[in-house]
């Protein structure tokens, strides 16, 4: 991996969560209006829901 991939993985973990979310709500046809991990975790909170599963059976 190049040096600065190494340097800024709180970067990278941003992408990688975003692009995560964002390939949920394509798959599943969905939009959550997020666009982070931290931020899917209070929409389930907030929900009443443990896990995606039910946010997306139920939602």
């Amino acid at each position: 991996m190049p040096a600065k991939t190494l340097t800024k993985t709180g970067d990278r973990a941003k992408r990688k969560s975003w692009s995560l979310i964002a390939a949920i709500e394509k798959v599943h046809g969905k939009d959550f209006g997020i666009n982070n991990e931290k931020d899917f975790n209070k929409l389930l909170n907030k929900k009443g829901y443990e896990a995606l599963a039910e946010l997306l059976r139920n939602d």
